[in-house]
């Protein structure tokens, strides 16, 4: 059964997935391998009713269409993180999430988790309670040797996992995925 892990962007969906593929021994596909577009969308049915279906895909922008990727796939299983706004917002400051685009930040970043944390209560209201899982970060995933205490992370790059070893850039940029896939 493919699993997408989603939630607002600095949540802590890559962590997540990264654990949950571990531990199920499944493959992870990170927001930079996968896009919630028509095109990626029809890949991954195509891929999972081929039966290679063993992926936790790592993609807050699926949040955006979860309706009708549910309609497509309806056994594709998701996972919600939840985190502390105001961790989020750190997190979002650490990296410069988006700050090339809005000076005035800070309003769009509460707009913005406002807005994604609604999507996730929207698809536990519509999509059936055996579809998703909902998981608190960082107190349900802090127990798993891949979980690196906040105090370690200080320097990490935008999508690092593992301590020494920067993955990504070291501030986010404007060319990395954030629209959603009805845009595309």
């Amino acid at each position: 059964m493919t699993i997408i892990v989603t939630g607002c962007q600095r949540s802590g969906t890559t962590i997540a997935s990264h654990i949950l593929a571990d531990a199920k021994e499944y493959m992870v596909m990170e927001d930079d391998r996968w896009e919630p577009t028509k095109e990626g969308i029809l890949n991954l049915k195509t891929l999972m009713d081929s039966g290679r279906d063993r992926l936790v895909i790592q993609s807050p922008t699926a949040l955006y269409s979860f309706h009708l990727l549910h309609h497509l796939i309806p056994d594709i299983h998701w996972v919600g993180v939840k985190r502390d706004k105001n961790e989020i917002i750190q997190s979002m400051k650490r990296v410069k999430w988006l700050q090339d685009l809005y000076p005035d930040y800070l309003p769009f970043y509460h707009n913005h988790i406002r807005y994604m944390n609604n999507l996730w209560g929207l698809l536990k209201q519509l999509l059936p309670k055996e579809s998703w899982t909902e998981v608190k970060y960082p107190q349900e995933l802090q127990d798993y040797p891949q979980f690196i205490p906040a105090n370690l992370r200080s320097d990490f790059t935008v999508k690092q996992t593992k301590l020494d070893t920067p993955k990504g850039d070291r501030y986010w940029t404007q060319e990395q995925p954030l629209k959603p896939s009805f845009l595309l």
